[in-house]
């Protein structure tokens, strides 16, 4: 199982590209920065290409219904040859909110969207051109380049249906905070199922966590809830964490301790090696923590987890 780093700070770009490059210091397999609406993921990790060496760099997760396909797959095959074939593009429908509020755009059958597009990305991504024509895209196009790197898709989900249908044509699915059971209980067989179907590999999981290393439970639980709290109101996150067997996975303020040890990685070093085994034996192949603070001194707070990170990847 591999270890990597999930990239928080999309705020401030030079600060956003140290810590990539001290992930490629400390020999951690790779960094995964998330979408938002901040810096430009892709643009971010284009410039590390420049900075860093080996480590791998993932965009996790682009939103693709902003996004027509086309675009986006030139944008990951300039990546790709930028940074020398070590670029990974995640890709997500995102949440409803987000996709109708700030976007504007309407959400209409998700799963059957998100299959036309990663087909036709995928048609892109490895062959250079793609002719298809369905109910949500209509896309006939060559891109004309002298050579294709190879960029692996990667859909960030965490339901049944959509993990079946990344199945068809992923070589990925990145979960956020869902715990070890519901990666072997309904992740993987549903990706399984999916790529048993169509005739290919079944993608690799890679498990997205907060992390901490520190052992006072209270104060983990306050700093999970004042990094994480607000994803504690989302509907995607409650119903897999309920369909997970969480009877009570959030309340007025925020996460419960139900949900601390079900999924976050935290304790001393051991606790969180215990943590990565589980995972690993859930099935996933690559594990990414997203470090955050705990106590009075928040940068001495993130360096610690980020060196029990360092001795972990080192194992």
């Amino acid at each position: 199982m591999k270890l990597s780093l999930y990239v928080g700070e999309t705020r401030d770009l030079e600060r956003s590209l140290a810590a990539i490059v001290d992930a490629e210091r400390r020999g951690l397999h790779g960094v995964w920065l998330p979408g938002g609406l901040a810096l430009d993921t892709l643009t971010v990790l284009a410039l590390a290409a420049a900075r860093t060496e080996w480590i791998r760099l993932g965009a996790g997760i682009a939103y693709a219904w902003p996004r027509h396909p086309l675009v986006l797959a030139q944008q990951a095959l300039t990546l790709a040859a930028a940074s020398g074939g070590r670029f990974e593009l995640g890709i997500s429908t995102g949440h409803r909110r987000m996709m109708e509020q700030t976007f504007g755009l309407p959400w209409e059958a998700p799963v059957e969207r998100m299959l036309e597009y990663g087909q036709i990305l995928r048609d892109l991504l490895r062959e250079g051109q793609t002719s298809r024509r369905g109910r949500h895209y209509q896309v006939e196009a060559t891109l004309w380049l002298a050579e294709r790197t190879p960029v692996p898709i990667v859909v960030g989900t965490l339901g049944q249906e959509m993990c079946r249908a990344a199945g068809r044509f992923a070589d990925a699915i990145m979960t956020w905070l869902a715990p070890a059971s519901y990666l072997a209980s309904i992740v993987l067989p549903a990706a399984r199922q999916g790529a048993e179907g169509a005739g290919r590999p079944v993608p690799r999981i890679v498990a997205a966590l907060p992390a901490a290393l520190a052992s006072e439970r209270a104060a983990v639980l306050d700093g999970l809830n004042a990094a994480f709290g607000g994803m504690a109101r989302a509907p995607s996150y409650l119903g897999m964490l309920e369909r997970a067997g969480l009877a009570r996975p959030a309340d007025e303020h925020g996460w419960t301790e139900e949900m601390l040890d079900a999924v976050v990685t935290w304790g001393d070093e051991d606790s969180l090696d215990t943590r990565l085994r589980e995972l690993a034996e859930a099935g996933a192949d690559e594990v990414v923590l997203w470090p955050f603070s705990v106590g009075d001194d928040p940068s001495a707070s993130l360096a610690a987890t980020l060196d029990a990170m360092q001795e972990l990847a080192a194992r």
